[in-house]
C-alpha cells in the first residue's frame, strides 16, 4: 500500500525558512531518472507514456519554488519510495515567533510527561 506523508518542520520555521517534507512509499525513482523530473511535459519510469498526467506538475512546483527564492530537492531509492524537501524563507512576525516558541516549549514539556509518565508543576 503507498503512502504520502507531508511534514512542516517548526523549529526551521522559527528561524524563518518553512520547511515541507513529502515522503511516499511508492517504488521510488531510477537515479539516471531523478534530473529529468522538473523538465517540462517530462514523465519517468516504466509505461510513463500510458501515466495519466502531463509532466507539468515539478516543472511547475520548481518555479514557484524559485521566485519565492526557496529550494527543492528530490531523494528517491528505486523500490522503495521518494523524498522531497521543500524549503522557503518566510518572515516571521514577532508575535508570531513568541508563539511559536510557546507552542514548543508546551510541546517539549507534553513530550516529557509522556516519557516520564508523571506531570511537571
Amino acid at each position: 500500500m503507498k503512502k504520502i506523508k507531508l511534514e512542516s518542520d517548526q523549529f526551521q520555521q522559527q528561524k524563518g525558512i518553512l520547511k515541507l517534507t513529502i515522503r511516499d512509499t511508492g517504488s521510488g525513482i531510477r537515479e539516471e531518472d531523478i534530473s529529468k523530473l522538473f523538465n517540462i511535459f517530462t514523465q519517468v519510469g516504466e509505461n510513463s507514456s500510458r501515466r495519466l498526467g502531463t509532466g507539468l506538475g515539478l516543472f511547475i512546483c520548481k518555479h514557484l519554488v524559485k521566485k519565492m527564492n526557496g529550494d527543492i530537492r528530490i531523494y528517491s531509492q528505486f523500490g522503495v519510495g521518494t523524498v522531497i524537501i521543500i524549503c522557503i524563507p518566510i518572515q516571521v512576525p514577532q508575535q508570531a515567533e513568541e508563539e511559536i516558541e510557546m507552542e514548543l516549549e508546551v510541546n517539549r514539556t507534553a513530550s516529557r510527561r509522556k516519557l516520564t509518565g508523571r506531570r511537571e508543576s
